[in-house]
């Protein structure tokens, strides 16, 4: 099993803050950063990472030389198409499809690693704001958006944006990737055409239960997961 981590984006709710950094190469703790958190809990929990890399890339080679990388040279536009940039994993192997900027708890993430299930997403029912919200309806994960309506489903949660996928798939994935991308909505985020195959593709929840974790979209998130999200890691 294998991760795929999406850091090819520049970090623009930053509003410069990061200088010309990366976002996956802040320090969420002093002489820690983002990035070696993740590369330490995939030394612990998987067989190999495959890094999604786009603006500054050549930063993030450099301070994960062991790592596989895919590059997204059209990493201004929307996350589908670093998604798309790993087709090659996603066909081919079991992978943790995951957002890199988010700081979370290695419990929660075991228990997606070792889900039964052949595709599933972590979930959080206690926890819901304005960002992308899972819908589930039977149990299945139905639609992902940051617009969905509570009472049109079952259950309605968050998630810190990590997805089992199977190579069944992800090779269903990639040909609505590539066919969107060829549609010209290459603009789009990769939950859009995660919505596209839920009908065909059985997506179960995987509950966090109750482990910490946070987006670093900004600077206000970036303050609490160095003051309230990682002295509970810790």
């Amino acid at each position: 099993m294998r991760a795929v981590l999406l850091c090819a984006g520049r970090g623009r709710r930053f509003e410069g803050a990061l200088g010309n950094r990366p976002k996956v190469l802040i320090e969420v703790a002093p002489g820690l950063t983002l990035l070696e958190r993740h590369l330490a809990i995939f030394d612990r929990v998987l067989d190999g990472v495959t890094l999604v890399v786009g603006y500054e890339q050549q930063q993030i080679r450099e301070a994960a030389p062991g790592a596989d990388f895919a590059h997204n040279p059209r990493f201004t536009e929307g996350s589908m198409i670093s998604l798309l940039a790993a087709a090659e994993v996603l066909e081919r192997e079991t992978c943790i499809v995951m957002d890199a900027d988010v700081l979370y708890g290695e419990g929660m993430y075991r228990r997606l690693c070792e889900s039964p299930h052949d595709d599933a997403v972590l979930f959080d029912a206690a926890f819901l704001d304005d960002e992308m919200r899972i819908g589930l309806i039977d149990g299945r994960v139905r639609h992902l958006s940051k617009k969905l309506v509570n009472s049109d489903y079952e259950a309605v949660g968050r998630g810190p944006g990590f997805y089992k996928v199977s190579p069944a798939w992800g090779a269903r994935l990639v040909e609505t990737m590539r066919a969107m991308d060829a549609e010209g909505l290459g603009h789009v985020e990769y939950e859009d055409a995660m919505n596209r195959t839920f009908e065909a593709v059985e997506v179960r929840p995987v509950p966090t239960a109750g482990d910490p974790w946070t987006e670093i979209d900004h600077n206000q998130d970036l303050r609490r997961a160095r003051e309230e999200i990682w002295p509970r890691l810790r």
